[in-house]
C-alpha cells in the first residue's frame, strides 16, 4: 500500500507531500491523503467460480482501488480550538497521545482519560477509568465500554466539552 493525494479536477495520484497536481495544476493542499491498495484478480480458466482476488505490494497489479483516509476532529466549544484525530487513533489526556498540550493544565482530566479508535470507517470513544469521567451527549459513560461516535456528538471529558465532527 502507498499512500497519494488524489486530485478531485482530473483523479490524478500525487505524491502524498505533494500541494498543487502534477497533472493539472490544482491545489490539493487541503485534500486528505489515499491509501492506495494493490490488487490483482487471478482467473481460473478451468473453473471461473474459484478466481481469487490477490492482495500485496510486489505483486503485478491490474486493479487500483482508492480509500480516503477518516479524517475526525474534536472542537472545543468554549475556545473553537479544534484537536484532530489521527487515523491510528490514540490516548486523549494531559499525558496522552492526541494533542496532550491542550489537556496539560486542566487538572480535572486525567492523564490517560479516554482512548479513540477506529473501526471500519466509525470512531469509537473509551473511557479509561478517568477521576472525572466522560460524556456521550451528556450522559456519562461507564469505563472501558466502547461507544461509536456520529458527526455532531457531544463529548465531556471533566470539564471540557468538544463537539466531534467527521
Amino acid at each position: 500500500m502507498n499512500e497519494v493525494r488524489v486530485c478531485d479536477l482530473c483523479h490524478h495520484h500525487n505524491e502524498s507531500h505533494s500541494l498543487i497536481c502534477e497533472n493539472c495544476g490544482e491545489d490539493i493542499s487541503f485534500i486528505p491523503s489515499t491509501i492506495i491498495r494493490k490488487e490483482r484478480f487471478v482467473q481460473n480458466n478451468e473453473n471461473p467460480e474459484v478466481s481469487e482476488l490477490l492482495q500485496g505490494e510486489d505483486e503485478p497489479s491490474t486493479t487500483q482501488k482508492t480509500a480516503r483516509l477518516i479524517e475526525a476532529k474534536l472542537i472545543n466549544v468554549l475556545s473553537g480550538y479544534t484537536v484532530i484525530l489521527p487515523p491510528e487513533g490514540g490516548v486523549l489526556g494531559r499525558s496522552g497521545t492526541i494533542d496532550p498540550r491542550h489537556f496539560q493544565k486542566n487538572r480535572f482530566v486525567s492523564n490517560q482519560h479516554a482512548r479513540f479508535s477506529l473501526s471500519g470507517d466509525e470512531f469509537i470513544v473509551q473511557d479509561l477509568n478517568s477521576t472525572n469521567g466522560t460524556k456521550l451527549n451528556g450522559v456519562r459513560l461507564s469505563p472501558d465500554r466502547e461507544y461509536p461516535l456520529q458527526e455532531g456528538d457531544k463529548l465531556t471529558f471533566a470539564n471540557m466539552e468538544f463537539l466531534f465532527e467527521k
